[in-house]
């Protein structure tokens, strides 16, 4: 709107100076055809017209002077907005230019989190394959080991009749028996052992550690304090040890948990023979 004003202003303003240079034509063309001697009182009567049209002219050239001028400041005035609005225009396609890039970072960012993402899910989803096939294994691995503690019992059992039939024969044949200890109850912690009894036997033969154990992890440990030498025997929930041994050493029966943790009982009756 102010540039339009404007316009029609300076239209106005160059309408006034063609119409005022057209008037002082006239009255210079007047002047010249006008006789010195005949036409005083005509010359007298323009010049005071001249004047009064010289005057007006002045006052109009003035007033549009004065348009002229607020034309010209509100030009200048323009100028600057417009410098302004180049200027905040330039700041704003600069600022544009930066949250473009931003937005662009941000959106690679996305993507590299999306596809970690995707990552983390394969890796769970293979992950759990594994534990489901662990757990498989491990139920397989239970059903045999119980299948291989109850191959135990029925081993002990079975070794533990061989041995009554081999007491039996040997009562039968004319051997003496003596008892070493009986029923004694042992309280046995994990990986540990403990002493039961020591003697030294009089006459060559054996002795049998019979009784039963809270678990297949017990065994007995018989030691030839002499000669620094030791024989481990297994000892299951229920199973007769039978051991060689020798007049003149001395020898110590032990029994031990093997199991890593837990505390297991154990009730022992141990005979000798010769």
């Amino acid at each position: 709107m102010n540039k339009i004003r404007l316009i029609s202003i300076i239209g106005t303003v160059l309408v006034l100076v063609a119409v005022g240079l057209a008037i002082s034509g006239t009255v210079l063309g007047v002047k010249a055809s006008i006789n010195t001697a005949d036409n005083h009182k005509n010359i007298s009567a323009l010049q005071s017209e001249l004047s009064s049209d010289e005057s007006n002219l002045s006052a109009n050239i003035s007033s549009l002077t004065g348009q002229l001028n607020d034309a010209n400041a509100q030009i200048s005035l323009l100028k600057s907005l417009e410098s302004n609005d180049s200027s905040q225009i330039s700041s704003l396609q600069t600022n544009l230019s930066s949250a473009t890039n931003q937005l662009s970072s941000l959106a690679g960012q996305l993507n590299d989190v999306n596809s970690n993402l995707s990552n983390l899910q394969s890796s769970v989803s293979s992950y759990n394959s594994q534990v489901s096939s662990l757990q498989t294994q491990l139920s397989t691995i239970s059903s045999q080991l119980t299948s291989l503690q109850n191959a135990v019992t029925t081993l002990q059992s079975t070794v533990s009749s061989l041995s009554t039939q081999v007491s039996n024969l040997l009562s039968s044949s004319g051997t003496s028996t003596t008892t070493l200890f009986s029923s004694q109850t042992i309280t046995q912690a994990a990986s540990t052992t403990t002493l039961i009894y020591t003697f030294s036997p009089s006459d060559s033969g054996y002795i049998y550690i019979s009784g039963t154990s809270s678990s297949y992890t017990g065994y007995i440990r018989v030691t030839n304090n002499s000669l620094g030498t030791s024989t481990n025997y297994a000892f299951g929930t229920g199973t007769t040890v039978t051991a060689p041994v020798t007049a003149g050493y001395i020898y110590s029966i032990i029994f031990g948990n093997s199991d890593a943790s837990g505390t297991i009982t154990a009730t022992l009756t141990g005979t000798y023979e010769s």
